[in-house]
């Protein structure tokens, strides 16, 4: 999903370009002059790449315990994405998109997901947001014992 320029800078555009890639293999972007600009051999720009995914080490739905996933959106934009829930062997076992509303928050019980019901492993989630637009955990929990387990949701370093 691509949205729009994201701001001016003097009389140049600063373009944000955003995507969710929903296939493996490239993607490519292509730069050209706008209307009624000359490009030369000269110009230069910059493109800087950043990927948004966050990554949670762990969920755990065996057992007694049930992990709740929580995601707050950071922005004043909706954001939509996907979690994939993956084995600890590092199989897909299921992809579940979602929408947050701007300042909103996702509460997601993920054992009431069938895919991931009975299972434990990592999680993933992809997003049309900017870097740190989103940030949460993942809370096991046992209600026999009342022990909880966070597990912080966190992006790839800059």
């Amino acid at each position: 999903m691509l949205q729009s320029p994201s701001a001016l800078e003097g009389d140049d555009h600063v373009v944000g370009m955003r995507w969710t890639s929903g296939v493996t293999g490239f993607t490519f972007a292509r730069l050209r002059g706008g209307s009624g600009l000359a490009w030369s051999a000269n110009d230069e720009y910059t493109i800087e790449l950043t990927n948004t995914t966050l990554f949670a080490p762990r969920f755990n739905n065996t057992g007694l315990q049930v992990t709740v996933l929580v995601l707050q959106n950071a922005t004043t934009d909706a954001v939509a994405g996907s979690i994939d829930f993956w084995s600890a062997a590092g199989a897909l076992l299921h992809g579940e998109t979602f929408e947050i509303a701007p300042r909103g928050v996702l509460t997601l019980n993920t054992s009431s997901i069938a895919a991931a019901n009975g299972q434990s492993g990592a999680l993933s989630i992809s997003h049309d947001a900017g870097y740190g637009a989103l940030t949460g955990k993942a809370v096991a929990l046992e209600p026999a014992t009342g022990f909880t387990f966070d597990t912080i949701v966190a992006p790839l370093p800059r």
